[in-house]
């Protein structure tokens, strides 16, 4: 399945993606996760979580933000939050670059990326009680 991607496959399996005038590079294992069609969500969900561990983007989805701390922190403490936020950014655009344009726009935004993937685990909790619903129904009509 050939997936709509603003990429560039360069040397030895890394995307370099162009972004407001600089170069972000991840593993390519990073943009091969199979689209969210609706049917696949949870192997679309096990395979963003391993591709953003493996990129190193998914402290975003461990932990929660840590204070600013850009006028009275230490620098580990202005690492740790830069890190975080830009795992938090990525695994945004990695997630919503990976389904399709429909389901996207039926998500609710989030500011975090954990409560992003929240969001479509219960749009499609919400589906699979649906199509449960149905079918027991229309086994019980039979």
């Amino acid at each position: 399945m050939e997936q709509e991607t603003k990429s560039i496959r360069i040397l030895l399996g890394f995307n370099y993606s162009l972004h407001h005038d600089s170069i972000e590079i991840f593993p390519s294992n990073v943009l091969s996760v199979e689209p969210l069609s609706g049917s696949n969500f949870k192997k679309w969900k096990e395979d963003i979580i391993i591709s953003l561990g493996l990129a190193d983007l998914g402290i975003a989805l461990r932990t929660t933000k840590p204070e600013s701390a850009h006028a009275t922190g230490t620098n580990q403490q202005r690492a740790a939050y830069e890190k975080w936020e830009r795992s938090n950014r990525l695994s945004l655009l990695v997630m919503k670059r990976s389904m399709t344009e429909a389901i996207r726009g039926s998500i609710e935004d989030c500011e975090y990326a954990v409560d992003y993937l929240d969001a479509i685990g219960k749009k499609y909790k919400e589906s699979e009680k649906a199509e449960g619903v149905a079918l027991l129904s229309k086994f019980n009509s039979s």
